[in-house]
């Protein structure tokens, strides 16, 4: 927040570390080198996943991050002790999914498989696989769902399987930590806040928020009205309105999500554009028109951003006399690409 007295103001800066830790592994490097160099710190993070006669006992040298499990993945965080074996996968992104080895659901031989192998076969007393991600995380559902269909293997393996949130992690921070003082766990403390605590608002903010609401409404209006000409030329579309993005995505006849139009938070933070389209890694290597299609969109040039392959509407399509018709000129060639149907009118 930013306080003023008289013409005095005083800002509450964005962390240290705001910019420069921006992705999954980023993320989890942090979390793990502060667990490293912080015992009460560590032991009040673990007793988010683990009983406290494991948190408050585990050391530095017993947390490995992104070990390889040859077939079987890598997982984020390993804790390994003489009773007790833990792997913890990270997301951060609302949108990225979870890899083959990291799903829970059973193959149709109702097998377990990747992460869940590994630790099946793991000779400490308590196995878990926990998974620390944001509350509102798009495939949060999906994995609560596999894990109530997998009750009966995850029994008779004895695998325990838990979900926390960063949610979580930032209340402890704020509440419960010790080694909150910490300048270090102060500029992670407000990192997180950034990204998973409440919604607050400067005065700057304010100010700003003043002048933007028009270009914001209008950008909104445009992204409803691509949706609309996508509807009437056939295409299946779904609108997104969440904390980090205002969009659509176009899905196939089928109805499957592919294509996303719309304002992303962490694509304009990272690489300035205001409103882009993409689809995810996953699901662009299983589409070879893709690639031709982006890189006309796009002239040639694409962008990653947190597992998704990216173009965006340029600043003389949405500077133009017609914007709409601007932006579908250069989506239509990618609608076409990605989905096939439709029309390219």
């Amino acid at each position: 927040m930013e306080s003023r007295s008289n013409n005095l103001v005083i800002r509450k800066m964005k962390s240290i570390f705001h910019n420069l830790v921006t992705k999954e592994d980023d993320f989890t490097q942090l979390l793990c080198n502060l667990m490293e160099r912080l015992d009460d710190f560590r032991a009040s993070i673990l007793s988010l996943f683990l009983p406290e006669a494991y948190a408050s006992k585990i050391t530095a040298e017993q947390i490995r991050i992104q070990g390889h499990l040859g077939e079987d993945g890598r997982p984020d965080i390993e804790i390994a002790t003489c009773d007790l074996y833990a792997q913890i996968e990270v997301k951060i992104d609302l949108r990225r999914e979870l890899t083959q080895s990291q799903k829970v659901e059973p193959d149709p031989e109702a097998e377990l498989k990747g992460y869940l192998v590994h630790l099946s076969k793991r000779p400490e007393r308590e196995r878990r696989l926990l998974f620390l991600v944001p509350k509102h995380w798009d495939s949060l559902q999906g994995l609560e769902n596999s894990i109530a269909h997998q009750k009966n293997a995850l029994s008779t393996s004895g695998v325990e399987i838990g979900i926390k949130y960063w949610e979580d992690v930032l209340n402890v921070i704020n509440h419960g930590n010790p080694t909150s003082s910490n300048p270090f766990v102060e500029e992670f403390r407000n990192l997180l806040a950034e990204r998973f605590g409440p919604i607050t608002f400067s005065m700057e903010d304010i100010h700003l928020f003043e002048n933007a609401w028009h270009t914001v409404r209008q950008m909104q209006t445009l992204i409803d009205q691509i949706g609309k000409k996508g509807k009437a030329l056939g295409y299946t579309v779904k609108t997104s309105k969440t904390k980090d993005e205002y969009g659509i995505y176009f899905g196939n006849p089928g109805g499957n999500e592919q294509l996303f139009v719309g304002m992303w938070a962490l694509f304009c933070q990272e690489h300035g554009f205001p409103l882009c389209f993409g689809v995810q890694n996953s699901k662009a290597s299983k589409m070879p028109k893709l690639k031709l299609a982006l890189d006309f969109a796009c002239k040639g040039a694409t962008k990653q951003c947190h597992g998704w392959t990216m173009g965006w509407i340029t600043e003389e399509a949405l500077g133009s006399t017609d914007s709409l018709e601007a932006a579908w000129a250069q989506l239509a060639p990618v609608l076409k690409g990605v989905l096939g149907g439709g029309s390219v009118r």
